[in-house]
C-alpha cells in the first residue's frame, strides 16, 4: 500500500471513530438470493468458496454454485439434502448428506458432478452427515452425532469411537473434536480416538472456535457462551452485555471475522456481530433485511463479505465497502432532502416532514428507526443551528413547505414564521438571532429573539427588487450573503452597514455564463476565503475581496485534483469534510480528493457509481453523508490494511460446432486449456461462455475479449458469452479480462485452439488440383483447335457451293427473262392487293364482269373464279346498307368508293355478314374501266352487337334493383341514427356534464369531443365534503360499443364510492377492475371479450392541499409556476391482464395555489395530421399545456380545441378526446 492509501484510511478512520464514539448508524448493502432470484433452493447448511472465487452452498437440494450472475445446481443421488460442505488445500469439495456423503468431480468433458464415497460401504448404517471436516490430508464425515467416516488415500473406513455414543464434532486447528456429554473432550488422529479431558461438557454445545491461544469459545442453544481453557481443562461462563437475548435466540454456529469481530448465527434472531469483550454490536435480522430470522450456516468470502444461510434462502452483506446506509425499513417517507445532527438526534429532512432517530441514547444493536416529528410540516428542506439572543441555549432552525419551525433539545417544534418553499437558511457569522432565507420568492432577512420563554421575529426585512427563487444562500464573514437561484445565476447581495441590513445593492454575475455557453450551475459553497460553484463544465471559484469588484470573474478551479482528467468534468455535488478534504459527485462517480497529499481516490467508492446521488454533506460527528432519493449512505470504518480485491476471470464453458463438443472449466490456468485442441474445419463455429466470481453489483462487470489470428483489437461486452461462426482455418487463443465497478483490471484468461485446414486446401490436393487442371485446359485447347480446322475446312466447300449456285442462278435468269415479260400483265394485277390476304378480293371489268377473285375470297365463300362468273348476285347480298342510286352513283355518277354492309352465303349455304369496299379505277380519261371490291367477315361483330343490346337491357334491370336497394339502406340507417341519438339522450342524462363537475370542483374546464354520437370516453366526479374524487375514463373502443362500457363503469363507480364510501384512488381501481372482469365474464381464454378501461382517478383534499392519484395506462399532470409533475399510472388496464393480481399503486402530492392538474384520455395525442400526416403524441400535448397553463380555464379550452382542428386539418378524428382541466385556489 502507497503511502497516500494509508493516509487515506487513516483519515476514513478518523472521521468514522467520530467524536463521541457512537455505534455504527444504519445497515451495510445486503443482497438476497431465494428461488426467486434464480436459487434453486432454500435452505442453505454450509458454504465454501472455491479457487475460482465461485461459491457453493450446501441445500436441501443439492449443491448450488454461483459466479454473482448465474446459478447452477448439482444433484446428490435420490435428491439428498446437503446437510456439510468443506474444501481441501488443493480445491477438492467434500459433501456430507442424507444418508450419503463424498466429494465433486470433473468428467472427461470438464463437467463438475457428485461421487459417492459411501457406496464403498456395505450398509449406510446413517441417517445424515451433519459435518465434514478435511485436515491435512483426511476427510472426515460426521454421521448422525453418533458416526465417523475418514477417507484416506482413497479409501474409505468407519473410525471406532469405543464407548462415545453422542457426540457433537468440531474443528479445532488441525484437529477435529468429539465433544461428549458423558465422557468429555477426544480429539481424532487418523482413524483413532484419543480422549482429552473427561470433564463434563456444557450441554447442547453447536459450536466452538478458537477465542485467543489458550482458550475457545463455545456456544450452547439455550444456556449462551461458555469459554474452555486447553491447558486448564476448565469451562467458564462467557458472559455478553445481553445474555438473556443471546441464549433466547437459540446460536447455532459462530465465526471470527476479518475485522476482529464475532458472528454468530442463532435460529430465532438472526446473526449477532460482538467484539471479543462480549458487547453486542450489531444484529443482522429479517428487520434490518435478511430473509428471515432463522440462521444455519456463516461464511466470509476472499472479499471479506459475509454470507449467510438461512431457512428461506441466502443472504450476502458487503461489510467490505465502506458505507453504511438508511433507507428501507427504517420509517423515512418521501423524498430525501437533507439531514443534520443535533442534540443527540439525526435529522431526516423529507417531503413527507422531519423525521428524527436518537443515537447517543438508542440501542446500539436494534435496526434504527426514525420517527416522524410532526405530521403537519411537511418538505422539509434545510436546517441551521443558531445561537438565539436570550435563549438558555442554540435552537435547531428547519424550513418547510409553508413554515419556519424551531426545535429545542426536548425536540419541541413550533411555527415561527410563515413563508413558502424556503430551501435554505444560513446564519449571520456578525449578529446573533438574525439568519437569512432563500426561498421561492426571494431572499429575506430575520431577526429573532428570545421573549417571555418564547421565539420570536422581531425584524423581516424584505428585497422588493430581487424576486428570483433561491436554491441556496451563504453568508460571508462580512455579514454580506450570496445567492444561487433556481434559473441557472449567481447573486451577491451587500450591506452598507451590515448591522442595519437597511441600505444594500444587488450584484449579478453574468460573466462567467457568457464565457461557457450551456453552463448549468449545479451548487454554490463557501470554502475558507473563496467562493465556488460546482457546475456541469467543471468547478469555478472566485476570491471573496475579488467577488467585490464585478468585472473580475469565477474562474476555474483546478485545485480539487480533478484538472488531470478534464478541465469540464462534470460536478453535480461538492463537500468539505471536517479534515478539509473534499467529496464530489461527477459521471466518474463518487470522488475524494485529499488536499495534504494531492491524491484523488477514485476507485474505493465505486460501488455507489449506480446510485442516483442528489446531494453530499459533511456531518460532525458522522463525517460525510451521500443523499439519494430515497436512502442515506454513511462512510463508515473499514480494514485499514484493506487493498482492492483481487478479481479471477476464467472460461467456464466452450462449444463448439452445434453438438460436436462442450467442455467445462471451474477455474483458470487449466493445462488442458494450453493443449491447442484440434477442431474439424465443418465444426468451425464456437461459443465461449466465462464467468468472474465476483458479487458486488456483478451485472455492473463488463468483460473485454480478444480472438488472436482472428481480431486486431480487444472488444466489450456486457455479456458473459461471446460467439464465433465460420472460423477460417488456422491457431486461435482465445482471451477474455473483467472490469468490476473498482476498475481492478485482472489478468486474462486465455485458450487456445487450432481449426483444421479443410481437405481441399492441403498443399497435397492443391497440388492435384493443379495438376488435374492442367491436363484438362490442355485437352479443351487441343478439342477446341481440332474443331476449328474442321469447320475452316467445311467453310471453304460451302463458298464454292454458292459460287457454283450463283453461276446457274445466272443461266436461268437469261432463259427465264422473256418469260417474265409475257407474265408482265398479270403481275401488274397481283400487285394491286396482296393475294395471300383473309379478305375477300374481288377486281370487276368496267361492265361489272368478274376477272380475279384472290385465294382469300375462297376461302371465305368457298367459290371459285367459274363458279362467281355464273352468278349473278355475287357482289350484294341480303340486307344490304346501299341503294340502287349507290352503285349509279359509283359506275356514271361521281365514281367515289362506297361502303356497305350486307348478309351473304357461302357455297355450303352459311350466312356471312360482310362489309364491302367497293372502289372504281378510271383512266386517265377518268373513264371507269375496272372496279375492286374488298369484303371483310364482320359476323361476329355483329353477334358482339346483338350481345351487348341484351346486356343493356339486363343492366337497366339491374340498376334499377340497386336503386330500390340504397333507398332501403337509407331508410334502415336513418332508423340506426334514431336509436343511436335516443342512446345518447340517455348517455347523456346519466353522464356528468360540465356544469356538473363545477358544483364539485369550482374552476375547472371540459373539453369533450366524441368521435361518434356517443362516446366511450367520460368523466365522473363525487362531493365528500373537504374531499372531492375525480375520474377521467377510456372505454375499449368508441361509438356505441365504447358507450355501453361507459354507462357500466359509471354504474360500477358510483356503487364502489357512494355506496361502498370507498376513498382512496388504488381501492377503486382495484374494486373496478374485479366487477369489470365478472361481468364481462373474462377468464383468460382465447376469443373472449378483451374490453376494458384505462382511468386516471384523484382524491383532492382542499384542507391539506393534497391530490392522491392512481392510474390505470392513463396518466396526469401537475403544472406549478417550478415546474410539472407527472402523475405516473400502473401499466394495466381495467380488465383481465397478465398482471390482473397486482393491485393499483397510488401517489399523494401537494399543490399550491394556482396549480393545474390535467386529466385526460389518449384521443387528443393519438390523432393523426400537421404536415407529414403523423400522432400528435402526449409530450407535444404536455409542451402544449406548459404553453397555456397560466392563461384563463375558458380561454385554455378554446386554445385546446383550436390546436386540435389546427392539427387534424382533412383528416377524420380518430378517436373520442376527453381532457379535463381543474385549478387549484
Amino acid at each position: 500500500m502507497d503511502r497516500r492509501q494509508l493516509i487515506f484510511q487513516l483519515v476514513l478512520a478518523w472521521i468514522l471513530i467520530g467524536k463521541i464514539g457512537m455505534s455504527q448508524v444504519g445497515n451495510p448493502i445486503i443482497n438476497n438470493y431465494h428461488t426467486i432470484n434464480g436459487f434453486a433452493s432454500n435452505q442453505v447448511w454450509g458454504i465454501v468458496q472455491d479457487k475460482s472465487g465461485t461459491l457453493c452452498l450446501a441445500t436441501n437440494k443439492g449443491i448450488s454454485r454461483f459466479d454473482g450472475l448465474n446459478w447452477s445446481m448439482i444433484p446428490v443421488p435420490l435428491n439428498s439434502s446437503v446437510r456439510s460442505i468443506a474444501i481441501s488445500d488443493k480445491g477438492r469439495i467434500f459433501v456430507g448428506a442424507s444418508r450419503e456423503f463424498g466429494f465433486l468431480k470433473e468428467e472427461v468433458n470438464g463437467q463438475l458432478v457428485y461421487a459417492s464415497l459411501s457406496d464403498s460401504l456395505k450398509e449406510k448404517e446413517f441417517s445424515a452427515v451433519l459435518n465434514t471436516f478435511v485436515v491435512a490430508d483426511t476427510t472426515y464425515f460426521m454421521a448422525n452425532h453418533e458416526k465417523v467416516f475418514c477417507f484416506f488415500d482413497d479409501l474409505v473406513q468407519e473410525v471406532n469411537l469405543r464407548h462415545i455414543s453422542y457426540y457433537r464434532s468440531f474443528i479445532v486447528g488441525d484437529q477435529v473434536w468429539l465433544l461428549d456429554p458423558s465422557f468429555g473432550v477426544a480429539k481424532l488422529i487418523g482413524d483413532q480416538i484419543e480422549f482429552i479431558d473427561t470433564n463434563p461438557v456444557p450441554p447442547d454445545i453447536y459450536f466452538l472456535i478458537p477465542f485467543d491461544q489458550d482458550r475457545l469459545l463455545a456456544g450452547t442453544l439455550k444456556e449462551g457462551l461458555f469459554l474452555y481453557d486447553k491447558s486448564k481443562k476448565l469451562w467458564a461462563r462467557f458472559k455478553t452485555d445481553n445474555d438473556p437475548l443471546l441464549k433466547s435466540s437459540n446460536p447455532y454456529t459462530a465465526i471470527w471475522l476479518t475485522n476482529g469481530k464475532l458472528a454468530i448465527a442463532s435460529l430465532k434472531n438472526g446473526v449477532f456481530i460482538l467484539n471479543n469483550r462480549g458487547s453486542i454490536e450489531t444484529i443482522y435480522d429479517k428487520d434490518r433485511g435478511l430473509l428471515n430470522n432463522s440462521t444455519y450456516s456463516l461464511y466470509q468470502d476472499s472479499y471479506n463479505d459475509l454470507w449467510i444461510g438461512q431457512e428461506k434462502g441466502v443472504s450476502h452483506i458487503e461489510l467490505s465497502v465502506p458505507f453504511t446506509k438508511i433507507g428501507e425499513n427504517s420509517g423515512i417517507e418521501g423524498t430525501v432532502q437533507t439531514i443534520g445532527y443535533y442534540f443527540g438526534h439525526l435529522f431526516c429532512g423529507t417531503s413527507n416532514g422531519i423525521y428524527h432517530l436518537p443515537i447517543e441514547k438508542a440501542e446500539k444493536y436494534y435496526n434504527h428507526h426514525f420517527k416522524l416529528l410532526h405530521p403537519d410540516y411537511i418538505y422539509n428542506l434545510d436546517y441551521c443551528k443558531v445561537e438565539i439572543p436570550g435563549a438558555p441555549e442554540p435552537i435547531l432552525l428547519a424550513s418547510c413547505l409553508r413554515d419556519l419551525v424551531s426545535i429545542d433539545k426536548n425536540l419541541n417544534l413550533n411555527s415561527i414564521y410563515k413563508i413558502y418553499g424556503c430551501y435554505s437558511i444560513c446564519p449571520s457569522p456578525l449578529k446573533k438571532g438574525r439568519v437569512f432565507l432563500g426561498s421561492a420568492s426571494g431572499a429575506q432577512v430575520l431577526d429573532i429573539q428570545y421573549v417571555n420563554n418564547q421565539l420570536k421575529v422581531i425584524k423581516v426585512m424584505v428585497f422588493p427588487d430581487f424576486k428570483e427563487s433561491v436554491r441556496k444562500i451563504l453568508a460571508t464573514p462580512e455579514g454580506d450573503f450570496w445567492i444561487r437561484t433556481a434559473f441557472n445565476e449567481i447573486y451577491k447581495i451587500e450591506f452598507d452597514n451590515p448591522d442595519g441590513i437597511v441600505n444594500y445593492s444587488i450584484h449579478k454575475f453574468t460573466k462567467l455564463n457568457q464565457e461557457q455557453p450551456g453552463l448549468v450551475i449545479t451548487g454554490l459553497y463557501l470554502f475558507s476565503k473563496k467562493i465556488t460553484i460546482a457546475t456541469n463544465q467543471g468547478i469555478f471559484s472566485t476570491l471573496l475581496e475579488e467577488g467585490k469588484n464585478l468585472e473580475k470573474n469565477f474562474v476555474r478551479d483546478t485545485s480539487f485534483g480533478i484538472s488531470y482528467l478534464t478541465d469540464s468534468l462534470p460536478v453535480q455535488a461538492l463537500a468539505q469534510d471536517p479534515l478539509g478534504n473534499f467529496w464530489m459527485t461527477t459521471p466518474k462517480g463518487l470522488l475524494s480528493y485529499e488536499v495534504s497529499s494531492n491524491w484523488l481516490n477514485v476507485g474505493s467508492f465505486s460501488r455507489l457509481n449506480n446510485y442516483q446521488i442528489q446531494n453530499i454533506i459533511s456531518i460532525d460527528p458522522f463525517g460525510v453523508s451521500f443523499l439519494t432519493e430515497d436512502e442515506i449512505y454513511f462512510i463508515h470504518e473499514h480494514e485499514k490494511n484493506k487493498t482492492q480485491p483481487t478479481i479471477v476471470t476464467y472460461v467456464s464453458r466452450i462449444k463448439i460446432g452445434e453438438s460436436f463438443k462442450t467442455r467445462h472449466f471451474y477455474q483458470p490456468d487449466r493445462d488442458q486449456r494450453h493443449l491447442n485442441e484440434v477442431i474439424p474445419y465443418n465444426q468451425n463455429t464456437i461459443s465461449f461462455q466465462f464467468a468472474t466470481p465476483f458479487y458486488q453489483n456483478p451485472e455492473s462487470i463488463k468483460w473485454s475479449y480478444l480472438l488472436e489470428g482472428y481480431e486486431n483489437g480487444w472488444k466489450t461486452t456486457d455479456k458473459p458469452q461471446v460467439d464465433y461462426f465460420n472460423l477460417p482455418s488456422g491457431k486461435y487463443t482465445f482471451k477474455v479480462k473483467a472490469h468490476p465497478i473498482y476498475g481492478n483490471e485482472n489478468p486474462p484468461d486465455s485458450y487456445s485452439f487450432t481449426v483444421q485446414t479443410p481437405w481441399y486446401k492441403k498443399t497435397f490436393f492443391i497440388i492435384v488440383f493443379v495438376i488435374l487442371g492442367s491436363l484438362l485446359l490442355w485437352l479443351i485447347i487441343t478439342i477446341y483447335t481440332l474443331k476449328l480446322k474442321r469447320e475452316k475446312k467445311k467453310l471453304q466447300e460451302i463458298i464454292k457451293e454458292a459460287i457454283r449456285k450463283e453461276e446457274e442462278q445466272y443461266e436461268e435468269i437469261e432463259s427465264q427473262s422473256d418469260k417474265l415479260i409475257q407474265v408482265n400483265k398479270e403481275l401488274e394485277k397481283l400487285s394491286i392487293v396482296a393475294s395471300k390476304t383473309d379478305n375477300a378480293v374481288t377486281i370487276l371489268n368496267a361492265h361489272g364482269k368478274v376477272e380475279w377473285i384472290n385465294d382469300g375470297y375462297i376461302r371465305m365463300y368457298g367459290f371459285t373464279l367459274e363458279e362467281i362468273k355464273l352468278k349473278n348476285d355475287f357482289l350484294i347480298g341480303e340486307n344490304a346498307t346501299v341503294s340502287i342510286n349507290d352503285m349509279v352513283d359509283v359506275w356514271y355518277g361521281r365514281r367515289m368508293p362506297i361502303v356497305f354492309e350486307n348478309l351473304k352465303r357461302t357455297k355450303s349455304g352459311q350466312k356471312i355478314w360482310a362489309q364491302t369496299t367497293l372502289t372504281p379505277l378510271l383512266d386517265q380519261n377518268k373513264e371507269l374501266y375496272q372496279l375492286i371490291a374488298i369484303d371483310t367477315d364482320i359476323t361476329k361483330l355483329k353477334l358482339a352487337e346483338a350481345e351487348i343490346a341484351a346486356q343493356k337491357i339486363e343492366i337497366e334491370s339491374q340498376r334499377d334493383l340497386a336503386v330500390s336497394q340504397r333507398d332501403e339502406i337509407i331508410q334502415q340507417k336513418m332508423e340506426i341514427i334514431d336509436s343511436i341519438n335516443y342512446a345518447n339522450r340517455i348517455q347523456k342524462a346519466i353522464l356528468l356534464d360540465e356544469k356538473g363537475l363545477h358544483t364539485v370542483v369550482k374552476n375547472t374546464f371540459v373539453l369533450f369531443l366524441p368521435r361518434d354520437i356517443v362516446s366511450g370516453d367520460f368523466f365522473w366526479a363525487h362531493d365528500n365534503g373537504h374531499q372531492k374524487i375525480i375520474a377521467t375514463v377510456d372505454c375499449t373502443g368508441h361509438g356505441v360499443p365504447g358507450a355501453f362500457l361507459s354507462l357500466i363503469g359509471i354504474s360500477f363507480l358510483n356503487n364502489i364510492v357512494k355506496e361502498k364510501s370507498v376513498l382512496q384512488p388504488y381501492e377503486i381501481l382495484n374494486l373496478l377492475r374485479d366487477q369489470v372482469i365478472k361481468s364481462l365474464g373474462q377468464t383468460g381464454k382465447e376469443g373472449e371479450s378483451k374490453d376494458g378501461m384505462d382511468i386516471s382517478i384523484c382524491l383532492i383534499d382542499e384542507k391539506e392541499h393534497s391530490v392522491t392519484f392512481a392510474g390505470a395506462n392513463s396518466p396526469a399532470y401537475l403544472f406549478s409556476q417550478t415546474g410539472v409533475i407527472e402523475l405516473e399510472a400502473n401499466k394495466m388496464p381495467i380488465s383481465l391482464y397478465m398482471q390482473e393480481f397486482n393491485s393499483f399503486t397510488q401517489h399523494k402530492y401537494f399543490y399550491q395555489s394556482g396549480d393545474i392538474l390535467y386529466m385526460f384520455t389518449d384521443g387528443f395525442a393519438d390523432q393523426f395530421g400537421g404536415s407529414m400526416g403523423k400522432k400528435y403524441m402526449t409530450k407535444t400535448l404536455k409542451k402544449f399545456f406548459r404553453e397555456i397553463f397560466d392563461k384563463e380555464l375558458s380561454v385554455q379550452k378554446e386554445l385546446l380545441y383550436k390546436e386540435h382542428l389546427d392539427w387534424k386539418g382533412v383528416l377524420n378524428q380518430i378517436d373520442d378526446i376527453l381532457i379535463v382541466g381543474i385549478k387549484f385556489d
